[in-house]
């Protein structure tokens, strides 16, 4: 088993900046063990959107616009580490 930092990007998600309701984009960096970059990325998905800070505002559904892409998928040298996401930096999304 391989470490992997998988660095992420997400646009067009309901989400809430300076108390206005609005599409969100974010920058994450999210920490996962798994056998190939194949994996590494498919863990990392999964923990994206169980992920609280994702929660949809007011039971809003997520459009379908909306979209999560892997930007960097980098083995690590260590050989496990403790599976984790690192905090959330949102920003609003253009028009």
């Amino acid at each position: 088993m391989k470490s992997f930092c998988c660095f992420a990007s997400g646009e067009n998600f309901p989400g809430e900046l300076n108390g206005k309701e609005m599409p969100v984009g974010f920058f994450v960096s999210v920490f996962v063990n798994a056998v190939d970059a194949n994996e590494a990325e498919s863990k990392s998905l999964d923990m994206l959107l169980k992920h609280p800070a994702l929660a949809l505002i007011g039971g809003a559904q997520v459009p379908s616009s909306a979209s999560i892409s892997f930007k960097v998928v980098h083995e690590l040298a260590h050989r496990v580490v403790n599976p984790k996401v690192t905090e959330f930096q949102f920003f609003e999304m253009d028009e």
